[in-house]
């Protein structure tokens, strides 16, 4: 447990944790790149967690975020899943509802060689 919540559940974190996606991708990109395990998408997510610590798992030269209670508001959940980092997979969430809780892109602010899978 951690600060009254268990970090291994994603269901138990505080709405404030961020949820960072890789990319710049608009709601048609992301209908093409929903996870094959699960009908998700491939996100960094962990409770307490700054961006930065979250953007060096994502390759991308932009990440898009949100906050988990964002996602929740509109029905979305976070689920573990396997990969590199904080990695879990967002479901419950349509492509055009995902794209709009999400942020403007920005400049990721991991240098690409201290990202995975460069480091």
């Amino acid at each position: 447990m951690s600060d009254g919540f268990d970090a291994t559940d994603p269901q138990a974190w505080p709405d404030e944790t961020v949820v960072l996606r890789g990319g710049i991708g608009d709601a048609w990109d992301l209908a093409r790149k929903i996870d094959t395990d699960g009908g998700g998408w491939s996100v960094q997510a962990h409770p307490a967690s700054e961006v930065v610590a979250l953007a060096r798992f994502v390759p991308n030269n932009r990440i898009r975020r949100t906050t988990l209670g964002r996602v929740r508001e509109v029905g979305g959940y976070l689920v573990n899943a396997t990969g590199p980092g904080y990695h879990r997979s967002l479901r419950g969430l349509s492509p055009i509802m995902f794209d709009r809780i999400l942020g403007e892109p920005e400049l990721n602010p991991v240098s690409p060689s201290e990202r995975w899978p460069n480091r």
